[in-house]
């Protein structure tokens, strides 16, 4: 198991620093800019910390896998949030981008999220948000980062 662990880490650490690189191409003017490669950061740093405590603990038997949380399922359950928070990340940083008109709009809706943020529970009112357009409105706090 301990090969599908690593490699799950290789392929999860490429596709943050491709994303990271893609973000850090985005003029200076983006407000933004330094807080997604930050994320992107803290996003690598937990999954390859997630990954690699799995997996060293199933390899060396201090963690046992059950009916409900086989080793397999722990992998793909941390491949599938990594993938999701990069997907968010990912647009979050195109439409600031590539999209000159919506600049002003994504920076009036990151004041708007952070006042909402503000009138939350203490441990809420730290994280900084990150827009974005999407069909639905969402809201997710990360585990990795101060961010929303």
């Amino acid at each position: 198991m301990a090969g599908n662990w690593r490699k799950t880490r290789n392929v999860l650490g490429r596709a943050i620093d491709r994303q990271k690189s893609r973000a850090g191409s985005m003029s200076r003017a983006v407000r933004q800019k330094g807080f997604i490669q930050d994320v992107l950061r803290a996003l690598g740093d937990f999954s390859d910390e997630q990954i690699r405590f799995f997996g060293e603990g199933f390899d060396n038997a201090f963690l046992e896998p059950d009916h409900n949380h086989s080793q397999d399922y722990l992998v793909n359950v941390t491949k599938r949030q990594t993938a999701a928070d990069m997907s968010v990340l990912r647009l979050a940083a195109s439409q600031r981008r590539d999209h000159l008109l919506l600049r002003p709009v994504l920076q009036r809706a990151d004041v708007m999220a952070a006042d909402a943020l503000a009138q939350g529970a203490a441990w809420v009112q730290d994280a900084r948000p990150i827009s974005y357009f999407e069909k639905m409105p969402f809201a997710r706090i990360v585990p990795y980062a101060p961010a929303a």
